[in-house]
């Protein structure tokens, strides 16, 4: 069955954004920041990165379920080196990096992306209430 999502599908062209999401034993939050995600609405077509940081936990599986690239490396090196893992690979022309415990709106990403196309470089941060 199709992801009801289909900007999330595997890519022949080059995506307008990367979303890297680190991820250590975040089998508590990781399938809602994915679920969000997925969700996102106002932008093209994007991939999603999971960088697997070693975990001992459900997060690897709960990846699988996504359509994510997931990248597993052992032991774990800590959120600094996910991160950088996942630029290496990343095929968009911007890289939004999402700690696997952040659940945004779905404009959220559309707003960050608009925001970089005005300045090198932006940060977003929580409600809140998150």
């Amino acid at each position: 069955m199709p992801h009801p999502n289909p900007k999330l599908a595997v890519l022949e062209q080059r995506p307008e954004a990367s979303v890297i999401i680190p991820v250590h034993n975040g089998e508590q939050t990781l399938h809602h920041c994915l679920t969000a995600i997925s969700a996102s609405e106002g932008i093209g077509a994007f991939e999603v990165i999971v960088v697997d940081d070693g975990s001992t936990d459900s997060s690897a599986m709960i990846a699988s379920n996504f359509p994510c690239r997931l990248i597993r490396f052992e032991p774990g090196q800590g959120p600094s080196v996910a991160r950088n893992r996942g630029v290496e690979e990343a095929k968009g022309s911007r890289v939004v990096f999402v700690d696997s415990d952040v659940i945004v709106r779905p404009e959220s990403l559309a707003l960050l992306l608009r925001a970089l196309d005005e300045s090198p470089a932006a940060f977003a941060t929580y409600d809140p209430e998150p």
